[in-house]
């Protein structure tokens, strides 16, 4: 911490001290280069001053009980609106967070039933190529019906999105909590996200979904971002 000592600024000598002893020599020895050189201009009490070590400003005392007192008073002061700057950041960092939180829950909602039909409508693709390829193809076909089995196990993405629900709870309630590894526990949580929104977007990459996943990826983004900045 700095401490400025302002001085009476209605006088120029407001807490000068003035060394005699340099003074009279200083004076003494001007007087005497003056005669030595023929100077007839008399030795003034501005030309003494000006003689480095003649004139210094007095010290401030630092150590006396107000100044003692002065000081903590400072210090608790800016400790108290540093406490206050910190606490507003916080809380508006908080409600940015979870508002894009928020964003990753809405679409992850509007992801959901898309992935829901994928099935199907691979079902559909596979039967409309049999049929352009001049294959017979029977709906009831046990074949085919083993393919849209496979095609279902294979785009199932419940698991993801059960993972995803659950980490957005968990996320949102260390927002609420404090401590000194919150950044830590919370950037830890955006890697999880992020895992689970990868794998959903492999599973379910079609033209509906895509843009979606990219759209949970950016927020995820801007998230970890911002926790970057949680102390």
């Amino acid at each position: 911490m700095r401490v400025d000592f302002l001085e009476d600024s209605g006088s120029a000598l407001s807490g000068a001290v003035i060394n005699l002893e340099a003074a009279a020599q200083a004076a003494a020895s001007l007087q005497k280069m003056a005669g030595v050189c023929g100077i007839a201009q008399p030795v003034g009490v501005a030309d003494v001053l000006a003689i480095p070590g003649v004139l210094r400003t007095a010290e401030p005392d630092y150590i006396g009980e107000n100044a003692e007192k002065l000081l903590c008073t400072i210090a608790a002061e800016a400790t108290e609106d540093l406490i206050k700057s910190r606490e507003s950041e916080g809380a508006q960092l908080e409600k940015d967070i979870r508002m894009r939180t928020d964003i990753l829950r809405s679409t992850l909602d509007k992801i959901v039933p898309l992935t829901a039909d994928m099935p199907r409508k691979q079902y559909e693709r596979l039967l409309a190529k049999l049929k352009e390829w001049d294959l017979p193809a029977d709906r009831d076909d046990e074949r085919l019906l083993r393919e849209m089995v496979l095609f279902a196990d294979k785009l199932d993405v419940t698991e993801e999105v059960t993972r995803l629900r659950s980490h957005f709870l968990h996320f949102n309630s260390l927002l609420g909590q404090k401590g000194e590894s919150m950044g830590r526990q919370l950037d830890f949580m955006v890697q999880e996200i992020f895992r689970e929104i990868n794998t959903l977007g492999n599973k379910a990459a079609c033209a509906e979904v895509s843009p979606l996943v990219v759209t949970m990826k950016t927020e995820l983004e801007k998230i970890r971002e911002q926790i970057q900045n949680i102390e």
